[in-house]
């Protein structure tokens, strides 16, 4: 039943404002992640070595640095090791508020699924309205006006520039060619 902190330099606050609120506990020890939301080394280690019956100590949620859902997969992963987590900006102790856990997960999920409604919803009014949903299409002279520079060998942003398309439509399209070519190469030596 080891007690742990949990930081991210200079965010919420400042470093040594959180290494300050986390002192008061007699922390085992004290995963300091880096100012980048997206790097979460010291969080991975931190729930990796979190055992059943352990604290988490932090200094507000927002250290996570997460969005509901993946702040969710957190609680749920907490919650499934009974770790008790003192948040000490949000005044959080699941010890007197178990249902923290769950409620997060809940809310996690209901987000998710409004967003969803909200995007499908989204798509059905610009089809209503005849708009088209995806890459625009591209006519069978553009598609071959590919090929052909293709086998010229134009680079693929060229090939862009020319046609005034996107580079991922001219990589599909000389894909596509390449494709139906080895095919075709393919039939005529099976058929000799």
């Amino acid at each position: 039943m080891a007690i742990y902190g949990y930081i991210r330099k200079e965010f919420p606050t400042r470093t040594v404002e959180q290494l300050a609120l986390l002192a008061t506990y007699d922390c085992t020890d004290v995963y300091i992640d880096t100012e980048e939301l997206t790097e979460d080394k010291e969080l991975n280690r931190l729930l990796a070595t979190l055992g059943p019956q352990d604290t988490l100590v932090i200094p507000s949620l927002a250290v996570f640095g997460k969005k509901l859902k993946t702040l969710g997969e957190i609680m749920a992963h907490l919650w499934e090791l009974s770790v008790r987590l003192i948040s000490l900006g949000e005044e959080l102790d699941t010890r007197h508020s178990p249902y923290v856990y769950q409620m997060y997960g809940v809310v996690a999920q209901t987000e998710q699924a409004c967003q969803k409604k909200i995007s499908k919803q989204a798509m059905e009014r610009v089809r209503a309205k005849g708009g088209v949903i995806g890459r625009p299409a591209i006519s069978q002279e553009t598609i071959e006006k590919i090929q052909t520079l293709a086998h010229q060998k134009y680079s693929l942003r060229q090939i862009s520039e020319v046609c005034d398309v996107s580079l991922g439509s001219v990589h599909k399209y000389v894909t596509e060619g390449l494709r139906q070519a080895t095919e075709t190469q393919l039939e005529v030596a099976s058929s000799c």
